[in-house]
């Protein structure tokens, strides 16, 4: 289920929970901010790929280690 919305140049990404979460606990944990976005920015290139290859909805559970390895 997606439900966090990020703008950039005028257009919605949609945030994989999964995703949301993680960086919520980064916040927590008072990383650099820089580090948010770069982590973020990185998350939603591999879920994005995930998705084109796999056809599935991202998911953290679903990704296995031939996924990372094929990424």
């Amino acid at each position: 289920c997606y439900t966090t919305y990020i703008m950039k140049e005028s257009r919605a990404r949609v945030v994989p929970d999964d995703i949301e979460h993680f960086v919520v606990e980064l916040r927590r944990q008072d990383v650099a901010h820089k580090t948010l976005i770069n982590y973020r920015s990185d998350l939603l290139q591999v879920a994005r790929w995930f998705e084109g290859s796999r056809g599935e909805p991202f998911t953290a559970a679903a990704v296995t280690p031939t996924d990372l390895r094929d990424y």
